[in-house]
């Protein structure tokens, strides 16, 4: 794999600030999902909003990836991750309300472990 597609992520979106907060409640309110009864349309809100925090964070994380030695275990398993998670979020809401479940509690945890780089990197 030598690059990750991040067409999603284009349009000047690395440059909206990161707003931590926002992407913690977010990640959040998808992850208590399995505690009441799931709702299409709560699912397609939770979707939009997990993709765009990814989209804004995704090229900070790709940067950071790219420092690091290429051929070494952390680059692979970071370029792996992340191109897993680029094709995620592409895939979108299907039919099923249980696969779409499934889907926002993926990029929900994606998200996370995104976030996780961004906030490590930040403190002291």
């Amino acid at each position: 794999m030598d690059e990750v597609d991040v067409r999603f992520s284009t349009g000047g979106l690395q440059h909206i600030p990161v707003d931590v907060e926002m992407m913690r409640r977010t990640i959040d309110r998808a992850l208590v999902l399995r505690s009441s009864q799931l709702d299409r349309a709560e699912l397609e809100e939770l979707e939009e909003l997990l993709r765009g925090h990814i989209e804004v964070i995704l090229p900070e994380a790709l940067e950071r990836t790219e420092r690091l030695w290429h051929g070494s275990r952390e680059w692979y398993l970071a370029r792996s991750t992340l191109g897993t998670i680029a094709h995620s979020v592409r895939l979108g809401l299907g039919d099923g309300l249980l696969a779409n479940y499934a889907h926002v509690t993926r990029l929900a945890r994606d998200c996370q472990w995104i976030l996780r780089g961004h906030t490590d990197r930040e403190c002291p």
